[in-house]
């Protein structure tokens, strides 16, 4: 655990010297350094991120205007560039109140001025055992409170979740062909919603065939190394997942140039995440399912052939 009296300077020089921030924001922010969060993607300290207090000053806020707001302890968005964005803010941890339950009440508040944050912590001690409680809002726009440690704060690259872990090859769940099949046919409704750039059919069977060959990548590379987790997952925000996986698709294109030959295959211009419970090394159920797309039958072939450790099996 880093103490208050080992925090980097980096972290200190942005601290107000109140006690509160020195024995417990200090420490929880080196914490969240420590487990791979950017110290520029946190507003914390003297900054302070401010939470509308009202709906009329939310939209003051969103004219540039001044507003009163309440102040959180520490802000985390899901990347350092879009710091300062309410759309990417991921988590908010409060610290200020002395009681749980005065936590959680204000958490509540903060849920209501920020309608993209998923989670709200409350911690008024940073070492890593220390109880803390967990706020999630829910897709129903429900809260659900659960009490768990201050060490289950959120690593980059998980999703928001009660239920989050650190998804590895050993934990992906193998699909019975019929579940896939209506997995890819649920995913193609989705891109067919909500795609205003790809409209013809068969270029939108060609993206989702893309995406599904993305995963089948990930499956192979996560057998091989059984400890990591796997980079086709849910991660801490709808946003981090799609510019995630753009970059891992555009490194996929370059690895296998003979299989993605065309401008149009070349880019990845949706992302889905509906996939990431399937063990897909399970071939002959993926290669039912694949088969189904004919636009897939060539590409998937030529992937099949120059992979360098080919398709995993079991």
């Amino acid at each position: 655990m880093t103490s208050k009296n080992s925090l980097p300077d980096e972290i200190k020089k942005k601290l107000k010297d109140i006690p509160e921030q020195r024995d417990v924001v200090g420490p929880l922010v080196a914490q969240l350094v420590a487990a791979g969060w950017h110290l520029e993607q946190i507003i914390f300290g003297r900054s302070e991120w401010r939470v509308p207090k009202s709906p009329s000053e939310s939209s003051k806020r969103e004219k540039g205007n001044s507003y009163a707001g309440f102040p959180v302890d520490i802000a985390v968005f899901d990347d350092p560039s879009s710091v300062g964005d309410p759309r990417h803010l991921v988590f908010l941890i409060e610290c200020k109140q002395i009681t749980e339950t005065a936590g959680v009440a204000q958490l509540e508040s903060y849920f209501v001025g920020e309608p993209h944050v998923q989670l709200g912590v409350w911690a008024n001690d940073a070492t890593p055992g220390a109880p803390a409680v967990f706020v999630y809002r829910k897709s129903d726009g429900r809260m659900l409170l659960k009490k768990q440690k201050v060490s289950d704060i959120p690593r980059p690259g998980e999703a928001i979740r009660p239920e989050s872990q650190r998804i590895t090859f050993s934990d992906l769940v193998a699909p019975t062909e019929l579940l896939l099949k209506k997995t890819i046919e649920d995913l193609l409704d989705k891109v067919v919603i909500s795609d205003s750039i790809v409209t013809r059919r068969e270029e939108q069977l060609d993206q989702l065939c893309n995406l599904l060959l993305l995963k089948l990548e990930s499956d192979k590379e996560g057998k091989s190394k059984r400890t990591e987790p796997v980079f086709f997952r849910p991660m801490e925000s709808v946003n981090k997942t799609s510019s995630t996986l753009k970059k891992r698709y555009e490194q996929f294109v370059e690895l296998y140039p003979e299989v993605f030959v065309t401008d149009q295959d070349k880019t990845l211009r949706f992302s889905i995440g509906e996939l990431v419970s399937s063990k897909s090394s399970r071939v002959r159920a993926v290669d039912s399912a694949l088969a189904s797309l004919k636009c897939c039958a060539e590409k998937r072939l030529k992937w099949r052939h120059s992979a360098p450790t080919g398709i995993p099996a079991i």
